[in-house]
């Protein structure tokens, strides 16, 4: 039976994996009266980076919610949005809408995976919420790290090229559409980070 979930970000990255240096000399550009575009441009590229490879980039939070603990005690969690940094809290959700915060002593995390793997410890019951829509939820950090010089440089490199390629096809391409396909060049270069879907 397939696991009902939701995603949402608790706390966006607050730098982009390339500076606007770096995507100006990638342009050409020898001065820009443009920052806000090639700003927003940078965004949308590390957003659908993000997107098609199912990995964070920069450090950020999220919160995985889930309505049931799936397949029993031993069903091993792969957590979304690889690379993990730490688990911070699973809470539990009463009937009311009260959380209480799962004692770590009930779970182990394998955070060096990638995906990281969440399991329950021998002799502990998965965690039975009183409310039956996102009983559970999972708050993690994760991301390569907060400066951009930890994201590897192949991905920079895509991002550069589809900041590139959006600067040039405004047109065509607008910064909000992020579920179209990739050019090939950036695809081949993202294909070793794609994650494993859920």
């Amino acid at each position: 039976m397939p696991i009902d979930y939701s995603l949402k970000l608790l706390s966006p990255p607050v730098v982009e994996p390339v500076t606007e240096a770096e995507v100006m000399a990638h342009l050409r550009l020898e001065t820009s009266g443009e920052s806000a575009l090639l700003d927003r441009l940078t965004a949308a590229a590390r957003r659908q980076v993000e997107s098609w490879t199912g990995r964070a980039l920069m450090t950020q939070s999220w919160r995985w919610s889930l309505d049931r603990w799936p397949g029993g005690r031993n069903c091993i969690l792969t957590l979304p949005r690889p690379p993990m940094q730490s688990l911070d809290q699973i809470l539990l959700f009463d009937a009311q809408g009260q959380s209480a915060v799962w004692d770590t002593q009930n779970y182990d995390v394998d955070a060096g995976d990638d995906p990281a793997r969440l399991l329950l410890r021998v002799g502990c019951l998965p965690p039975q919420p009183g409310r039956q829509i996102a009983g559970i939820a999972i708050d993690f950090t994760c991301g390569y790290g907060v400066a951009g010089s930890d994201v590897p440089a192949p991905i920079r490199q895509a991002i550069l090229m589809l900041t590139a390629h959006y600067y040039e096809n405004r047109e065509l391409a607008a910064p909000a559409d992020r579920t179209m396909t990739l050019p090939q060049g950036p695809a081949a270069l993202l294909a070793p980070y794609k994650a494993v879907r859920l």
